[in-house]
């Protein structure tokens, strides 16, 4: 009452086409969440902006608003410099962005440390999709290596998250087919990722459409397992990362960015074990010789005594 008041009194004074009101509360709601209760400045704020309506009602202004001049037709708000809806939806949307953003580092952190003491292909695979499920908060992380059989075969070699039979009841491939056309065969086919934002409209994922709504997943992103090498190469395991989420707003371009990372390092590390094994049955065939050599010679002295 007291500010629609104020507004009526400043109306007699004041042409209705420059009249409004405005309020900060003395606060900065985004970088300031101590000098001032947050309660009781959106309850000033709130305050306001009814007793603006209650003077725009009286004053007979169209839509029970305030009314604004020409050079005010444009702004982004009516009268009211800040609104109480529109200040929760950006807090909000900063909060989310920082949580977005912190579970992203988590992420590559762990996926890092686990890259670096990899022992073990398989082990080193299944740990990776366990951590995209458990820290990135995706639905269900796997991971599928080409097959060179009729139908090109993506065969999944570890996954996690929930629908894990999905990937026994869907067939992907790699091949130019219905069941290659999707993400996964996309990404593999053309080195590049393959981001689905909506699964339950987006033509290239009609196949596997029907199952994947059934688990609640909306989205879906395929990264090639490929990385650029330090003499200008190129490490391409032939299968991809595949991340499905729960909803259209699940992953962003950043986001992405980073899992593309994480399967880029993945692809160096698996062809680092796989080179370490080589080298370790190399070796190990080179001593088996070896000795088996030393044991003919020394048969060979032994029958020439």
């Amino acid at each position: 009452d007291e500010v629609r008041d104020r507004v009526l009194q400043a109306a007699k004074h004041i042409p209705l086409e420059q009249l409004g009101s405005t309020d900060d509360c003395g606060f900065a709601p985004f970088s300031d969440d101590t000098s001032r209760s947050r309660d009781t400045a959106f309850a000033k704020i709130r305050s306001r902006v009814a007793g603006t309506l209650l003077a725009a009602k009286v004053l007979g202004l169209e839509s029970s608003r305030p009314r604004l001049g020409p050079a005010l037709q444009s702004a982004p708000v009516m009268g009211i410099a800040v609104s109480c809806a529109e200040m929760d939806n950006k807090s909000r949307q900063v909060r989310n962005d920082v949580a977005r953003l912190q579970r992203s580092l988590r992420t590559v952190s762990r996926c890092n440390r686990e890259l670096f003491h990899a022992r073990g292909e398989q082990e080193l695979l299944q740990a990776i999709c366990q951590i995209l499920v458990e820290t990135a908060e995706v639905g269900l992380a796997w991971i599928g290596y080409c097959e060179d059989d009729a139908e090109k075969t993506v065969r999944p070699v570890a996954s996690a998250g929930n629908g894990v039979d999905y990937l026994q009841r869907v067939q992907h491939s790699w091949a130019p087919t219905l069941a290659g056309q999707g993400p996964v065969g996309e990404a593999i086919r053309t080195g590049n990722r393959c981001w689905v934002k909506d699964t339950r409209t987006d033509p290239m994922f009609s196949h596997g459409r029907t199952e994947a709504l059934a688990l609640g997943y909306v989205s879906c992103v395929a990264l090639p397992l490929v990385a650029d090498t330090r003499s200008g190469g190129l490490i391409d395991l032939r299968g991809a990362l595949t991340l499905y989420a729960g909803t259209d707003d699940a992953f962003e371009e950043s986001e992405i960015e980073l899992y593309a990372e994480v399967a880029s390092y993945l692809a160096c590390a698996i062809s680092r074990l796989r080179s370490h094994l080589a080298d370790d049955v190399s070796h190990g065939v080179r001593a088996l010789l070896l000795r088996g050599e030393r044991k003919r010679v020394e048969e060979a002295l032994q029958s020439s005594e």
